[in-house]
């Protein structure tokens, strides 16, 4: 086994040990994989490229796009013509026209005021690293005081169209969920049953999902459309061997199988692997790796 993962396992196990006091049953072991669609891509972005994108998918199965100007000039999105196409078909745009509020009330605050952020990053809450920082668009405050009591309001609102500096990245206003990804869709499958689905083709995986992306760099005069399309084109769920219940074996074991059944299982852009504990939900349970991006 790997060194990393079995580092992880044995972290999972010993955690679970700390922070519990009740039985702990690792019932399944699942792994799910994501690919770019038009195959693997070289990791240097060629020449001439206006755009790249970075598809950030959470270990919840909630994806976030991050567009980065890869020219000399200013780019503008117009996130009325940038779409997310989820599992079903089904599109939703990017730009929301609605107004929405979020308050929050401080009872120790002395200070009144709540600065937040209208433009391109609305959704890009939960982000971790680098990327999770990104500070791009336009701030406003607003607050309302009631005796001792602070009470931050947050106005959000979508733009219609945003600009990128040269060589500058912003993300889309909004984080999607991606129905069939993640620990969720990972959980609910966890029946106690076997599943391999191996090196599935985009018109047999129950999790294609799209993203297009509708750019200018000319000042708006003419816009383009990236279109990414992505594939789980891997998902095996291996239930544990309840007889070897001691220690992290059956752990080990169902991990092992996974290993058999797809060799470059940690080799893929994005891959997760999920321990599915009974009685037990603690971000120590997911291994995890995003690296899925495409360019024009």
């Amino acid at each position: 086994m790997n060194k990393k993962l079995k580092l992880a396992v044995a972290g999972v196990v010993a955690v679970a040990a700390m922070t519990s006091c009740r039985p702990l049953t690792v019932t399944s072991v699942s792994y799910q994989s994501i690919i770019n669609s038009k195959g693997s891509l070289p990791a240097e972005t060629p020449q001439g490229a206006s755009v790249k994108a970075h598809y950030l998918i959470s270990p919840q199965g909630n994806l976030t796009v991050v567009v980065e100007n890869l020219t000399d000039r200013t780019m503008v999105v117009d996130q009325t013509k940038s779409f997310f196409i989820a599992p079903s078909g089904n599109s939703v745009s990017y730009y929301d026209p609605n107004i929405r509020t979020t308050s929050v009330a401080d009872l120790k605050s002395g200070t009144s005021g709540a600065s937040v952020n209208l433009g391109a990053i609305a959704g890009a809450f939960g982000v971790g690293g680098t990327l999770g920082k990104i500070a791009n668009g336009i701030n406003v405050s607003g607050s309302n005081t009631t005796g001792q009591t602070i009470t931050n309001t947050q106005y959000t609102v979508d733009q219609p169209r945003f600009s990128i500096a040269p060589h500058g990245k912003t993300a889309l206003s909004k984080a999607y969920p991606i129905d069939g990804i993640g620990t969720k869709a990972l959980a609910s499958e966890d029946q106690g049953r076997s599943i391999t689905m191996l090196d599935m083709a985009p018109r047999v995986s129950p999790a294609t999902f799209a993203v297009a992306i509708c750019y200018s760099i000319d000042g708006e005069q003419t816009f383009r459309t990236m279109m990414s399309e992505f594939t789980m084109n891997t998902l095996i769920q291996v239930p544990t061997d309840r007889s070897q219940e001691r220690h992290n074996v059956p752990v080990n074991n169902a991990l092992n199988r996974i290993f058999e059944l797809k060799p470059n299982s940690l080799a893929e852009p994005f891959y997760l692997i999920y321990f599915n504990v009974r009685n037990w939900s603690k971000s120590e349970n997911i291994i995890t790796q995003c690296n899925l991006y495409d360019y024009q």
